[in-house]
């Protein structure tokens, strides 16, 4: 086995799982030397749940072991993607798994070259106010090169800190997952609209999965206007989206999308730094230009047609897929 070329060792851990965490990878990786180095630089992925037991990780020195591991050698600079548990192992669990904040935050540091980061499902605690401090920590932590965040609905409490600031390379935001639940009342005090704004002016794509105030996911979310120009998918929670918020906002909403396609007249003299920012912050609620997926998510039931039909109406003319879906969650046996 030691005399095996490098190449022969990559294609068979291949086939072992991409998670360093899993066991068959961890297995090969016992074998030697060269197994173990291989296994190292072809497992950028580490996820936790379920390739380590719940119970296994919430004993004392689990998460210890786990910084010893990584920080010898650079081996956190090798890990690309770190995810706390797979979605698909979390589908339709009402109870789970616990990490405590501090050893968390502690194993992130390991990982100073993060593209994507997963902290959905699984309850955080041992700090009072972590859901206020986790998002401030993240830059430091993982580097500038995080492209892809996706974050519980509690993470939210965090939005006045304007965290995003320091990560320049975010591209992709998800809140929450489809078959997580609703999210409650968290969505009580939504981010204003201007910090809305300057973080969707950073995004290509935005998920909002929580259930949102209707006329925040009408004018904020999907009338963030021209301000958004990168914003290519949409998904966002729509049960909260009525009658009179397809009469009140969609509607003249489709009156400007119409008329601006039909070529409005537009002034030749190049606005200047004062008249750009006034400009962005009157921005009038119409869909970003760039849209090319929308995703509404629990439409509601009784006026499902009306409300696909005012979204559609209200569409930029570059928009290729609509799609409707539903968060129902089977429950576990």
């Amino acid at each position: 086995m030691q005399s095996a070329p490098r190449r022969v060792i990559s294609l068979v851990l291949e086939f072992l799982g991409e998670s360093f965490l899993s066991k068959e990878r961890a297995r090969a990786a016992s074998t030697c030397r060269a197994w173990r180095q291989a296994s190292l630089v072809a497992s950028p992925d580490v996820v936790l749940f379920p390739a380590l037991p719940p119970p296994f990780v919430a004993e004392e020195g689990v998460f210890a072991s786990l910084r010893s591991h990584f920080r010898p050698l650079f081996r956190g600079r090798r890990v690309k993607r770190f995810v706390l548990a797979d979605q698909k192992w979390t589908e339709g669990e009402t109870q789970l798994p616990c990490v405590e904040y501090a050893p968390l935050c502690s194993l992130l540091f390991c990982f100073p070259r993060l593209v994507e980061l997963d902290l959905r499902g699984t309850t955080i605690t041992g700090h009072s106010r972590w859901a206020d401090t986790l998002l401030q920590f993240l830059p430091s932590a993982v580097g500038t090169d995080l492209r892809v965040l996706q974050i519980p609905p509690l993470l939210l409490a965090g939005w006045k800190g304007r965290w995003w600031v320091d990560l320049p390379n975010l591209s992709v935001l998800v809140i929450g997952g489809r078959r997580a639940g609703p999210g409650g009342d968290l969505w009580a005090d939504p981010p204003e609209r201007e910090l809305m704004l300057e973080l969707l002016n950073k995004l290509s794509r935005l998920e909002i999965w929580p259930a949102a105030p209707g006329d925040w996911v009408t004018q904020s979310v999907f009338g963030c206007g021209t301000v958004a120009s990168k914003l290519t998918e949409l998904a966002i929670n729509v049960s909260k989206v009525t009658e009179k918020h397809c009469r009140e906002i969609l509607a003249p909403m489709a009156q400007v999308t119409g008329s601006r396609a039909a070529g409005r007249r537009q002034s030749t003299k190049p606005p200047s730094a004062g008249r750009r920012q006034s400009r962005r912050m009157e921005e009038p609620a119409v869909p970003p230009p760039s849209l090319e997926l929308l995703t509404l998510c629990d439409p509601p039931t009784d006026i499902v047609v009306s409300l696909v039909d005012a979204f559609a109406a209200a569409m930029p003319a570059g928009l290729r897929e609509l799609r409707v879906v539903n968060s129902f969650v089977f429950p576990s046996k």
